[in-house]
């Protein structure tokens, strides 16, 4: 029997001075062997033609007076993708104390500024001394003067974004030149920031235009305006009245959700708890809220439709922002002129920090870079300190017997919640069973093996019957004339996530904290049971079902659940070498239970850079040692540290497949997964020391070794190269849990942290939801 949850969370901040450590320098290494054996003098004449060539095209601007820089793009070897490499190919390149190398595309090639013939001497000449730049030759397999992407073929609207040159006066030069060339042309173009540094052009296509255009020095990429698609959104039925009312309590305190979707139709049942302001880019003839209504339903009724206590959520005003119209005309509507529409609804209300977002698109993200899109969203979130909830988006494939499709452009989204969606119910003609992953909810992983979706919830089935016919078992929403309508779609999935959200916002007296309101909703995610191996659980269903908000918030005495939230400076770790473990958590004289560990960081984002759009990364080590030592040496900083027996935990090399096995009853929460040292914003780690191979469980966990928490980052050269005073924010929440139920962790635990001089907290809570009988 589960125990009663009534003993709130706590934060924990780490000790200055004690916890803090300075990093300090590793070896250069040697040259790899392979790079002995490339031809340099080869790369350096492939290089000399192509500078060859750059030379020719700079004196045809200057004559002109055409100041655009020339660029080039340099194909890598994929041996040499890591910072490394990047770093003495930039000392080959940057020159005049300029920033040269200005982009990183198609997962293996750089992009190259060249502005006059003053640096392309001076690059030359470092590049002629082959024997002193070995290792930046040998990365460089392939050069070409740039050429832009252009990919038109709908003769509609054209897409089009100039060279990010990564210096502000001139990047202003080109947009200038730019703007006047259209003139010149007579074309109406408008544009929009989608964040800091992507400026987008929308321009109407004209045939007699495009050579001109596509001829400009500084252009990017010419592509066809995405438009708005309508994805699978099914009613399966619609039934009696819905008469379970609730209104806002009189002086109670509710949180808002902005719903951006088709708008939302004031029912009986909704009436009391939609705003009267409202958000809309359209007339009301142009308006179908049917959509709209649906999802606002979910996140205010969820619970009390399903039965279930899904949420714990106990309402919440909801923010009509009507941004996208009804079905006849949405093939009109572009992505520009609907990120205009989020914008404008997100930016005029700032102090809505709850949105939800349901739109479907056709169009899948990219493996290797992330959409505009989600680019978009990201800034959105940054600039208003907000949280946005995304669905994953709908795929029809099911109907023809054909694999999913990958997760739509706008979950891809990086600061965004992505939600899949899982079944509900299992009818006759239904796909999935109960709690497997829905079949229209589309997969991850997200951009650069993302985890996309990070959470799932019920959002219904779907099948074929045996006369081909496809088949819905929808879960229950409220329709425009408030009635029971019976849908299935990740725009239902994903308001329940809002929701919990939403009431953590509204539980929490605390300042408004995206990254400790992601990190306690993902932290509480499980998984239901399912028969999907690892990986494929984390891309359907990201880190799993989340719990209801109680449950988030509070203990039970038998476990205790520590949140840490800092920043963390580059040179600097944070090491804890005396992390509270009970000592009475031993078995047979082994240390046993489980630990969940869920890590969230905030990376500076840098959307010209490709697969590296996430450009610092934060890594946790959680484990055992035996001895504190003196360390000594030329560069040692630190002058206490681990002794050689310190084993990091959260690696999933040291647990037995066969013990795993054995233990099937945690394998709704277990997550073993290496993440170090990848580029991964959300990480999560739940591991069980029972599952430890005999021989590592002698190794590492005999009572009584000493346990430690160690956190770190790594920076991108490019980062390193434009920014000083580098820092990362992150939210560490970590779990220790009896799992035997002998012990009283949550008491020990705090006295520990006590005893070792930790400032610890309760979690401010508004009021209590939950007091022990």
């Amino acid at each position: 029997m589960a125990q009663k949850k009534y003993l709130p969370i706590k934060i924990v901040e780490k000790r200055k001075g004690t916890d803090d450590s300075l990093t300090e320098a590793g070896g250069g290494g040697d040259i790899p062997a392979w790079m002995l054996n490339v031809p340099l003098e080869e790369r350096v004449e492939m290089l000399t033609a192509t500078f060859d060539k750059v030379d020719e095209e700079l004196e045809r601007r200057i004559k002109k007076d055409n100041y655009i820089p020339a660029a080039i793009e340099l194909k890598l070897d994929s041996r040499t993708l890591s910072k490394t490499h990047r770093s003495v190919i930039r000392k080959m390149f940057d020159v005049n104390n300029k920033n040269n190398l200005i982009g990183y595309f198609n997962s293996s090639s750089l992009l190259v500024k060249i502005e006059n013939t003053d640096d392309l001497k001076r690059i030359k000449k470092n590049i002629e001394d082959y024997k002193k730049n070995i290792r930046g030759l040998s990365s460089i397999v392939e050069t070409n003067l740039f050429h832009p992407n252009i990919n038109v073929e709908n003769n509609d609207f054209l897409k089009v974004k100039l060279i990010d040159f990564q210096e502000y006066e001139l990047n202003k030069t080109v947009h200038r030149a730019f703007q006047r060339k259209c003139e010149e042309l007579n074309l109406e173009i408008e544009s929009t920031y989608y964040s800091s540094d992507v400026i987008v052009y929308k321009i109407s296509y004209s045939e007699e235009s495009m050579p001109v255009l596509q001829s400009f020095e500084g252009l990017s990429s010419i592509v066809d305006m995405p438009t708005y698609s309508v994805s699978l959104d099914s009613e399966v039925e619609v039934g009696t009245e819905f008469t379970e009312l609730k209104s806002p309590e009189k002086d109670k305190i509710y949180p808002t959700v902005g719903v951006l979707d088709s708008g939302i139709t004031a029912n009986k049942s909704l009436a009391p708890w939609v705003l009267t302001d409202k958000h809309t880019n359209y007339i009301d003839e142009d308006i179908d809220t049917a959509h709209g209504t649906a999802v606002a339903s979910v996140i205010l009724y969820g619970d009390t439709m399903e039965g279930k206590k899904h949420t714990d959520s106990g309402g919440c005003y909801l923010f009509d922002a009507t941004i996208v119209p009804k079905r006849g005309i949405l093939s009109r509507v572009t992505e520009y002129d609907l990120i205009e529409n989020i914008k404008d609804a997100i930016s005029n209300n700032p102090e809505i920090k709850i949105w939800n977002l349901c739109v479907g698109w056709s169009a899948e993200a990219n493996s290797h870079s992330i959409s505009d899109f989600g680019v978009a969203l990201d800034y959105l979130q940054d600039e208003l300190n907000i949280v946005i909830c995304t669905s994953v988006g709908n795929c029809g494939n099911f109907k023809i017997n054909k694999p999913k499709g990958k997760i739509q452009k706008s979950a891809d989204s990086v600061r965004s919640l992505a939600v899949g969606s899982i079944a509900h119910i299992k009818n006759i003609n239904d796909i999935v069973e109960e709690n497997e992953p829905s079949p229209f909810s589309r997969t991850g992983s997200g951009p650069f093996n993302l985890v996309k979706p990070e959470l799932t919830h019920y959002g219904g089935n779907a099948g074929v019957d045996k006369y081909g016919t496809v088949t819905y078992s929808g879960v229950n929403t409220l329709n425009k004339d408030n009635k029971i309508s019976a849908k299935s779609g990740t725009s239902f999935s994903t308001p329940r996530i809002t929701s919990i959200l939403a009431g953590l916002e509204n539980e929490l007296a605390e300042e408004f904290d995206p990254l400790l309101l992601k990190a306690l909703i993902i932290h509480s995610a499980k998984y239901p049971n399912v028969a999907l191996n690892n990986e494929e659980r984390l891309k359907q269903m990201g880190f799993g079902v989340p719990t209801g908000i109680n449950e988030i918030l509070y203990n039970s005495e038998n476990e205790i659940t520590l949140v840490i939230r800092d920043t963390l400076e580059k040179g600097n770790f944070i090491e804890i070498l005396d992390f509270p473990f009970p000592d009475d958590m031993v078995e047979e004289n082994f240390y046993y239970g489980e630990v969940t560990a869920t890590l969230i960081s905030s990376p500076d984002l840098a959307a010209t850079q490709g697969e590296e759009y996430c450009q610092s990364n934060i890594d946790l080590f959680f484990g055992t040692y035996n001895e504190k030592i003196d360390r000594e040496g030329r560069t040692i900083r630190n002058p206490i540290g681990k002794d050689s027996g310190a084993k990091n935990l959260l690696n999933p090399s040291v647990y037995s497949k066969t013990e795993i096995k054995k233990n099937s009853g945690f394998s709704g929460e277990r997550i073993l997964k290496n993440f170090h040292q990848k580029f991964q914003p959300v990480k999560k780690w739940a591991i069980n020391l029972d599952d430890l191979s005999e021989t590592n469980k002698l190794r590492y966990t005999e009572y009584p070794k000493r346990w430690f928490l160690k956190i770190e980052g790594l920076y991108r050269d490019h980062l390193e190269k434009v920014q000083e005073n580098l820092s990362t924010d992150f939210c560490l929440i970590i779990t220790i849990r009896d799992n035997k139920n002998n012990t009283k962790v949550y008491d020990n635990i705090s006295a520990e942290l006590q005893a070792n001089n930790f400032i610890q907290n309760n979690i401010k809570i508004k009021t209590d939801i939950q007091l022990k009988n």
